[in-house]
């Protein structure tokens, strides 16, 4: 023999060896994993996760502080129909101090979304889109038309901020 040679029964007894050693160290494994599994079910208090939370994933996570479907369009409706002409950054603060369980993400999503169909952009400001439900004379009685509503009717406002640089 020249040295490099393992004799087959010494490989035989090694290869028993490390099985054996594997199949007892995965019982013990799955034992301690159940185990901890049990101590956590049976836990009084969960306790802090062991990884930070970003806080947007605790806010989610937490369906009592969502805001409720459909209060984004509401919020930006209601602050488009006051004062047309903002940018994102005012409209977003101005949805948010209305109900303030809204994302200013949520409002601004809202606002890409529905571009070209409920709201126009100019730029950088935001207006309700004008139709004669929004802005003629059916808006007070929340009229159904659609049709759109010649430019000289549009509010005076919006004209003023796409003026501004």
């Amino acid at each position: 023999m020249d040295g490099s040679a393992v004799p087959k029964e010494l490989q035989q007894r090694m290869l028993a060896l490390l099985e054996d050693a594997f199949n007892a160290g995965f019982v013990a494994g799955s034992d301690y994993a159940r185990e901890a599994i049990l101590r956590a079910a049976q836990s009084p208090t969960v306790g802090k996760p062991s990884i930070p939370l970003s806080a947007s994933f605790v806010i989610a996570a937490n369906a009592r502080d969502r805001a409720r479907r459909g209060s984004a369009r509401l919020a930006v409706h209601a602050v488009l129909k006051n004062k047309s002409g903002l940018r994102l950054e005012e409209i977003e603060a101005a949805a948010v101090s209305l109900d303030p369980s809204l994302s200013p993400r949520s409002v601004g999503g809202e606002l890409r979304r529905m571009e070209g169909r409920e709201y126009e952009r100019r730029g950088k400001f935001w207006s309700l889109k004008c139709t004669e439900q929004t802005h003629g004379p059916l808006a007070e009685i929340g009229g159904t038309t659609g049709a759109v509503t010649p430019a000289a009717e549009k509010p005076p406002d919006m004209e003023e901020a796409n003026a501004a640089p």
